[in-house]
């Protein structure tokens, strides 16, 4: 079973604290960057970096597949 080498995506996923009015209330700042196309997109919560990383990896898909 061998990969091709455009079938892999890397990135990157910084996360820092953000403070909030309510200081029990933990708020994020995550920064996902797509290490093959230096894009980089910031969002609010780890569920939102995933789905921006899963849109990421279906769109290189669609690309796959239509040169193929």
């Amino acid at each position: 079973m061998s990969e091709s080498p455009s079938t892999v995506s890397s990135f990157v996923v910084r996360c820092s604290s953000v403070q909030t009015p309510q200081a029990d209330e933990t708020m994020w700042r995550v920064r996902v960057t797509h290490v093959q196309s230096q894009e980089e997109w910031t969002v609010m919560s780890l569920s939102e970096a995933m789905a921006t990383i899963e849109k990421v990896l279906e769109r290189g898909k669609q690309v796959d597949g239509a040169g193929g």
